[in-house]
């Protein structure tokens, strides 16, 4: 206890007491130390907080340094990503491109052999028509020219057998004789003629 505090409290009742100088400088002293000492606490819990929010700040910082890096490599891969893939696209479609145009000369080619083929198939077809017609009609021609042949030798035989006066009875058999077959039609005519005096 401070040694003058005996003579604050031994002043005379109803009397104000006299403040003891020592006392109240000793009170300033330690209320000026305590203020200090509150200040300098201020002081270092300001620093902190300023520590902290510059050390935010920085993480802030580099956060967003990092959120920027991490952005541009993705927009870089996504780029090339992108730009495979065109790539890759447009070789698709060259490729595509050049497999439809062979496949379409092979198509064309194909069917240009094709068309060869079936056209020299049909000019043999009609080559051998044409030649089987021939013999045929040559053959159709001989056996006609026989057939007449036989019919007038026939005719005449029966004219030298029967007379002048059979003649138009004998025109008549041989008619009906030429009639017998479907390409007699110009002999007949030859065959009257000269059955005709």
């Amino acid at each position: 206890m401070h040694p003058h505090s005996q003579n604050a409290t031994s002043a005379k009742p109803g009397t104000h007491p006299q403040p003891d100088i020592h006392h109240v400088m000793y009170r300033l002293d330690q209320l000026a130390g305590e203020t200090h000492k509150l200040r300098e606490e201020m002081q270092a819990g300001f620093a902190q907080v300023h520590g902290e929010f510059l050390a935010i700040r920085k993480d802030h910082e580099s956060f967003k340094k990092e959120l920027a890096e991490q952005r541009l490599e993705y927009t870089k891969e996504f780029s090339q990503c992108r730009a495979e893939f065109k790539a890759d696209l447009n070789a698709s479609r060259a490729e595509f491109k050049d497999g439809l145009a062979a496949s379409r000369a092979e198509f064309k080619d194909g069917l240009a052999a094709s068309r060869a083929e079936f056209r020299d198939e049909l000019h043999a077809m009609r080559d051998k028509f044409c030649k089987d017609f021939d013999v045929m009609l040559d053959r159709s021609r001989i056996d006609m020219k026989e057939f007449v042949a036989s019919v007038v030798a026939t005719v005449d035989d029966r004219i030298k057998i029967s007379g002048q006066a059979s003649d138009l009875r004998l025109i008549k058999w041989c008619a009906r004789a030429a009639i017998s077959s479907s390409a007699a039609a110009g002999s007949l005519a030859y065959a009257v003629s000269k059955l005709m005096p």
